[in-house]
This record gives structure tokens, C-alpha cells and sequence, in this order.
């Protein structure tokens, strides 16, 4: 199953960048390895969720654009502001407040700016 190798290989990395952090893999270790339910809920945010609505968005950015048409101006706008989005919600996923906070900032100043 492809969640199930995927989860193998991340937990395979996690201890790889930080042995010392893990009880699994160090008497010294103050943490546990996320649970199984932890690393499926991320495998599926940034592969069903992220990754799917960044590349959507490049493909949309990139796709057709004639950089003296209006058309590709707004077009270029109106990714950024999906860009900002996404992280927004990665901030979230992640609870890492300030970069949702950061990411919700700067989309909603650029909508203003462009009012």
C-alpha cells in the first residue's frame, strides 16, 4: 500500500535527522515517533491536499501566459493569492500559527491593495 511505504520511509527520516530525539531509537529519547494516525494525516494533506492545489495552481500560473496581456497580470495576481492560500492552510495543518497568521496577512493586504 502506498500510505503504508510512504509512512515507513518518513519514520525511516525522522530518526535518521534526529536518533537522539526518539524513545523508540535512543534510551535518551523524550519524544515518541508520531502515531500511525498522526503520519497518515499528514501523508494525506500534503499529497491529496497540498501538493495536489500547489501544482494546480503553477499549472494555471504558467499555462498560457503573455506577460503584455492584462489577462496574464491578473492571472499571475490571482495565483499568488491561491499560493498565499495554501500555505495559509499549511500554517494551520502544521499549528504553526504565525505562518498561518503571516500567510492570511499578506493575501488579505494584497486584496485590499488591489480594491
Amino acid at each position: 500500500d502506498f500510505k503504508q511505504q510512504v509512512a515507513e520511509k518518513l519514520r525511516d527520516v525522522l530518526v535518521s535527522m534526529e536518533p537522539s530525539r526518539w524513545k523508540e531509537t535512543s534510551t535518551a529519547g523524550t519524544e515518541s515517533l508520531p502515531s500511525t494516525t498522526q503520519v497518515d494525516e499528514a501523508i494525506e494533506f500534503f499529497v491529496e491536499k497540498h501538493w495536489l492545489a500547489l501544482m494546480e495552481t503553477q499549472e494555471a500560473l504558467f499555462k498560457d501566459v503573455e506577460p503584455t496581456k492584462e489577462e496574464s497580470l491578473l492571472k499571475a495576481f490571482r495565483g499568488t493569492q491561491d499560493q498565499n492560500k495554501i500555505m495559509e492552510d499549511f500554517g494551520v495543518f502544521s499549528n504553526s500559527n504565525g505562518l498561518a497568521e503571516s500567510f492570511r496577512r499578506r493575501r488579505l493586504a494584497n486584496e485590499q491593495r488591489a480594491q
